[in-house]
């Protein structure tokens, strides 16, 4: 469960600071409102499903299980880090409402 937890963190500080302070400065009001409506989303769904779950398959398991959801969740971030710049070029800059 540590790793869960550790891994859910990194990605959400790693999302909230490449997104907001490197990527779009002028939009990081909204970026970190997405972020956190996200992040408490996936939160309480964790907090509220991982004992019954843990209880179905086995806490073992249902650890197992979250700690690959960060792994995975974490694998387009990386490209996001190495692929961004080229990405924000091509798609350009977001429009205003």
């Amino acid at each position: 469960m540590v790793v869960a937890c550790f891994g859910v963190q990194i990605i959400a500080s790693v999302c909230y600071t490449y997104s907001c302070s490197d990527c779009y400065r002028h939009r990081s009001n909204d970026v970190s409102l997405c972020f956190n409506f996200i992040r408490q989303i996936f939160g309480m769904t964790l907090g509220f499903y991982s004992i019954p779950f843990g209880e179905r398959i086995g806490f073992e398991w249902s650890f197992t299980v979250f700690s690959a959801l960060c792994v995975v969740s974490f694998l387009p971030i990386i490209a996001l880090m190495y692929h961004g710049k080229r990405w924000r070029v091509v798609l350009g800059e977001p429009s205003t409402y």
